[in-house]
Order: C-alpha cells, then structure tokens, then sequence
C-alpha cells in the first residue's frame, strides 16, 4: 500500500496517488495510523516522505530509503586527485555514457556521473518498482550544502525501470562506452563485472 508521512503537503499526497496509480496499490491517508497499524493488513508499505525521502517498509525487514552511500567520499576523493576503483577498472573518461544495469541505491551510478561529467550520460537500471521510485526520488531531491558536485551528479543520473535483461535486448551495439554490473544477474555470487568498449 502507499501512504504519506503524518504532516503531508498536497504535492505530497498528490505524489502518493500517482504511485498507487502507477503500481496499482491501494493508497490510504496517513490519519494518525502508525507503519504497524498498516503492516496489519500489508506486508509492504511505501511512505511517500519530504524532499524525495520516500521509505518501503517491509515487515521484519530494514526500512529501505535512498541515501547516497559510499558516493559521498568515492567523490572527494576523486576530487582530491585520488583514484576510484569502479573508474580506473571500467577505464571510464569523462563525457563517457555508462549503463549500470543493477542499480541499487545508485551509489556507482553517482560516481559514475561525476567522473563522466556534464557531457556524459549515465543510465541506472532496476527491475524493482518500489526500490526504482525511492532511488529516484532521492536522486532528484536529495539535497546536501556541503558537497555541491555530488549533488550534480545524482541529478545527472537516469533511472529506468525495467527488466534488466529486457532492456539490453532493445539497446543497438555500441550504445554505451560502459555496462556495469555488481553481480551477476540470477546468481548467488556478489562479483563485480564490467564490459568496457
């Protein structure tokens, strides 16, 4: 189901809608209930929060909510002249187009939009609707006075909500310089794979 959190602004509530829209989920009015009250009647919830802090919670699992990780400090010391793991094996450049096919939070899609700059393009792909809605909402909302050029590039970042398998079938060659994975589709395995054109 989708709700907001207790002290909604209309946008807010008008967003909430639209997602139960999108997903086909019910969506009911906060009305003082509690995420327990709700996980009653429904295993998932989706709170529609503030300024992109969209959260899932799940009964007797962490809440899941957009935050941007380890990017934050890959990206100061990136600034700092350091290297990155994930640039220097996917041998990226700037104005790069890279495709990250198992996004997740976005974490290396956002170091990805830094390193690739303003002339790149970077695509994040996830096949889970609530986690693609809370990544991007965060991603286009999140804010952070403090780090300016992280907050760039996570504006820069694309999310695309589909199959992952599905959407690289309907890619032409050479569409992206780099496609990256963090582990390998439908494997137990949590490796890193990058295919570098």
């Amino acid at each position: 189901m989708i709700t907001t959190s207790r002290k909604p602004t209309q946008e807010m509530v008008a967003r909430a809608e639209q997602i139960a829209a999108d997903f086909e989920l019910p969506y009911h009015r906060r009305n003082k209930q509690t995420i327990t009250e709700f996980h009653a009647h429904h295993p998932h919830v989706y709170m529609v929060g503030k300024a992109g802090r969209d959260v899932v919670y799940s009964r007797a699992k962490e809440p899941f909510f957009f935050h941007p990780s380890m990017a934050t400090l890959r990206i100061q010391r990136l600034q700092n002249g350091e290297g990155d793991p994930l640039v220097i094996a996917s041998r990226l450049m700037p104005g790069d187009s890279f495709l990250d096919v198992t996004l997740g939070l976005g974490s290396d899609s956002i170091v990805a939009s830094f390193y690739a700059g303003t002339n790149g393009q970077v695509i994040g792909v996830e096949k889970q609707p609530m986690i693609a809605s809370v990544v991007q909402e965060g991603l286009k909302n999140w804010s952070d006075d403090q780090h300016a050029a992280l907050v760039e590039a996570m504006r820069r970042v694309q999310v695309v909500c589909v199959d992952q398998r599905q959407y690289l079938q309907k890619q032409a060659d050479n569409s992206f310089d780099v496609i990256y994975m963090d582990r390998c589709l439908n494997s137990p395995y949590n490796n890193l794979y990058i295919c570098s054109l």
